[in-house]
């Protein structure tokens, strides 16, 4: 079994691996203000909810640095997050 920190180290990797790929508007109507959202997509239960919950929590992780470093904000957009479970 992965420790910890290797867990911590894929959520981020796919964080970054998001960022580039997955960048989505799941809005049902046009945002106020514009803002960047980025899709995560993972089995939060099943069986291998252990990958897809570190998953999650490597997003929240990275979004939390984002939020104390650059007030949230890449390319002058507010970013946000929107998880999905796979039921895997």
């Amino acid at each position: 079994m992965k420790s910890r920190r290797q867990h911590l180290a894929i959520g981020t990797a796919i964080v970054t691996f998001a960022l580039a790929m997955f960048v989505t508007s799941c809005a049902q109507k046009p945002a106020a203000t514009p803002e960047l959202v980025i899709g995560v997509y993972g089995s939060l239960t099943g069986s291998d909810a252990d990958f897809g919950q570190s998953t999650k929590k490597g997003v929240e992780l990275a979004l939390e640095e984002l939020n104390s470093r650059q007030q949230g904000l890449i390319g002058g957009l507010k970013v946000r997050t929107v998880v999905e479970d796979d039921q895997g």
